[in-house]
């Protein structure tokens, strides 16, 4: 019984000294002091059960390239095979000598050999592509960390950078796929540009406060979340974000005063960006396709937003520009489709073309009185727009800047505004002579004003609600597609006496069943409309006498079905009666710029005269048959 007592024993202690002993082979320390012996230093087992080491004493360029051996790298810049998973450098020291540690190719395929230069910093690609380690800690007395550095270390998790250290440049913790977390040193001041582009497990950053400047493409295609930036800041670069696409929520410091070009493009699950009252400049393309921002908030001070800024950003609810925006620039909000509310301000001037093209929940729209140009297409296809007001500002339309808004339904211009006018669901400009733009759920009919003579580009461009449209006797031009997408249109009036025909090379008429088309002319041009190429294709029809115009002395009389226009009057006359054949006057009007109108459609059929009237003026009449 004591026998088999003792051996039992005897086996557990040897077992136990098999395990302690293999648990204390998987580590060692080795002290360097003379640079260049590493690899002699290092046991026979390095490569077998060695999965800890701490190195202290002076490293040269080849204890470097010794350095790169164990941790899964090689002296060419590839990874090679390694078990090795932690190193404590913090008692090393770098000095000058030695081999080369690493021979790399560069971007413009020369190879480069590197060795160390300075005593205080860890070199350029140090451990570059080396793929085992899993654990580093710097050497204590650094103060930089190099270009590359740990680029590729895609096991490492975890690195201890000692607190004095200052800089740490480009891409040296580019592609750390396992690192998990990264306590950066607080008296940083330089961070390198690509610093933590395609990591995958970094999920939060906080950059310390001496950090002024932001590089450019700092987290892209990186797993990162949130990144706390200083307090203050001086700039953030071009794509410092590009691409970070799983980052959410983002503040930006003050001193900041412009968002560059690309800094947040393609960052799809950014929900919420708080943006500084420093910031003067959001440059283009700085948001676009941030499909999840859903609200931000702009700041008194900002003066512009570039070329497709907030592009694409789908899930975007409302904009409120404060009073100090100037310019919105092309395509800032195009494709904005979540956007419901748009409240321009109180001093914006200028709108590039397509801004808010297809932002398909604005329903109402207000044009300020600062306004001074619109761009063509500027609220193109913005389907629920219903509304327009535009108040009392000199501003340019070019073209027509809300073609394709298919349910628009009026437009409302400020009583003050002395550019523009509206007209049976039309805006004109203020004379009547240029139509710009047409509200297709307005009505059916298109009448337009005597005096018009041209359309703007597009300025019924897929009104598909009309079915009738009638063109005054002076008309003159149409703009590039007038017409385009009307497809319910089944007739046309036009009172022009010669064939008004078309610039371009596009069918004014596309959309429209032109062979089933009437087309109603005067009687005296049936044959010069039916020689046109333009106009030959429709079923052209003779206007009846009781709607001819009439024209004397220059004054235009337009006589329609339920309404008697009257254009270029003569400035001198202020007033104008219709009057039945017994002599009593059944209703007047006053003239405004030599224009007015009657509705007839009350008044029995027949003879009756229109009498012109004036103070300092002979009373002109004539005879009209209703």
């Amino acid at each position: 019984m004591k026998r088999n007592l003792s051996a039992l024993l005897l086996l557990s202690f040897l077992v136990l000294f098999s395990t302690s002993t293999s648990k204390a082979q998987n580590s060692c320390s080795i002290n360097v002091e003379t640079p260049g012996t590493l690899w002699d230093l290092l046991p026979g087992e390095i490569y077998e059960n060695i999965t800890e080491i701490t190195i202290t004493g002076k490293l040269n360029s080849s204890d470097a390239r010794t350095l790169r051996a164990i941790c899964g790298g090689n002296e060419k810049g590839f990874s090679e095979p390694g078990i090795l998973q932690k190193i404590d450098l913090s008692g090393i020291e770098f000095v000058k000598g030695g081999d080369y540690y690493a021979e790399i190719k560069e971007n413009d395929g020369s190879l480069k050999k590197y060795y160390i230069e300075q005593s205080d910093e860890i070199p350029d690609k140090l451990f570059y592509n080396c793929t085992s380690i899993e654990q580093i800690i710097l050497p204590q007395k650094i103060t930089a960390i190099g270009v590359g550095a740990f680029f590729n270390c895609f096991k490492l998790k975890s690195v201890t950078i000692p607190d004095q250290v200052t800089e740490i440049r480009s891409t040296a913790f580019g592609v750390c796929h396992a690192l998990e977390s990264i306590q950066l040193p607080s008296k940083l001041t330089s961070l390198g540009a690509y610093m933590f582009i395609y990591n995958k497990s970094l999920k939060h950053v906080v950059i310390p406060e001496g950090v002024k400047e932001f590089k450019t493409r700092m987290f892209q295609e990186s797993a990162v979340e949130t990144i706390e930036l200083p307090q203050h800041m001086e700039s953030i670069a071009t794509e410092a974000f590009l691409n970070a696409g799983n980052l959410v929520q983002i503040t930006i410091p003050e001193g900041v005063e412009s968002i560059e070009p690309n800094t947040f493009y393609g960052c799809g699950k950014l929900t919420d960006v708080t943006l500084p009252t420093s910031l003067r400049h959001i440059r283009e393309t700085a948001f676009q396709e941030c499909s999840s921002l859903a609200r931000v908030n702009f700041p008194e001070g900002l003066l512009d937003i570039g070329r497709l800024a907030f592009s694409s950003c789908t899930m975007l609810e409302a904009v409120s520009f404060p009073s100090t925006l100037v310019e919105v620039q092309v395509e800032a909000f195009t494709n904005c489709t979540g956007l419901t509310s748009c409240n321009l301000g109180t001093g914006l001037k200028r709108i590039g073309e397509m801004a808010f093209w297809h932002c398909m929940g604005i329903e109402t729209l207000e044009i300020p009185a600062s306004m001074k140009y619109v761009g063509i297409a500027a609220f193109a296809e913005c389907m629920g727009l219903k509304e327009v007001k535009i108040n009392s500002a000199d501003v340019t339309l070019d073209s027509n800047p809300f073609l394709g808004c298919m349910n628009l339904e009026r437009f409302v211009v400020h009583e003050e505004n002395l550019y523009f006018k509206e007209y049976k669901g039309g805006l004109y400009s203020k004379d009547g002579r240029i139509l710009h733009s047409f509200a297709n759920m307005s009505g059916k009919t298109c009448d337009m004003l005597p005096e018009t003579i041209k359309t703007d580009d597009f300025a019924l461009w897929f009104c598909n609600n009309l079915e009738e449209i009638n063109i005054p006797r002076y008309f003159a031009e149409f703009g590039y597609r007038t017409f385009c997408g009307c497809s319910g249109v089944k007739k046309i009036t036009i009172r022009a006496p010669e064939p008004v025909e078309y610039a371009f090379v596009d069918d004014l008429f596309e959309s429209i069943d032109v062979p089933n088309c009437e087309l109603w002319v005067p009687e005296k041009s049936i044959e010069a409309y039916r020689a046109s190429q333009l106009w030959g294709r429709f079923k052209i029809m003779a206007l009846p006498s009781s709607i001819n115009d009439v024209v004397q002395n220059g004054c235009n009389i337009s006589i329609l079905p339920s309404l008697l226009r009257l254009a270029q009057v003569p400035a001198s006359y202020t007033q104008a009666s219709l009057i039945g054949i017994s002599g009593n006057t059944i209703v007047q009007t006053v003239l405004q710029d030599g224009c007015g109108s009657f509705v007839t459609n009350h008044l029995p059929k027949g003879i009756y005269v229109l009498m012109l009237q004036g103070s300092h003026v002979v009373s002109k009449s004539v005879k009209l048959a209703l």
